[in-house]
């Protein structure tokens, strides 16, 4: 239903620190067909994430289908912090 066309960032002066700078950073998507889809973003702040694999503890989170399932991280419900997490989207197509 969708097709990932590549991320782009706006990086806004941060000074001369790695990673110091503000920005906002798109993920781009074109629409294939009418319908729902699930995109899930994870915000992993400098060097934080490792492979399901690695993880020592898997946290609960919610499955598509809302039932908890394990997951390496946590699904995330509010502004990003210094910890991984999912952003989950649900994307309506008309």
């Amino acid at each position: 239903m969708l097709e990932y066309r590549g991320k782009r960032e706006e990086i806004e002066d941060g000074g001369d620190l790695v990673g110091g700078g503000d920005g906002t950073r798109f993920f781009d998507f074109t629409a294939r067909k009418s319908g729902k889809a699930t995109v899930m973003l994870l915000h992993c702040p400098m060097g934080s994430c490792h492979s399901g694999t690695e993880s020592a503890t898997p946290y609960p989170s919610a499955s598509a289908s809302g039932t908890p399932s394990m997951s390496p991280y946590p699904t995330a419900t509010s502004t990003p912090d210094d910890r991984p997490a999912f952003f989950v989207y649900t994307v309506t197509v008309r």
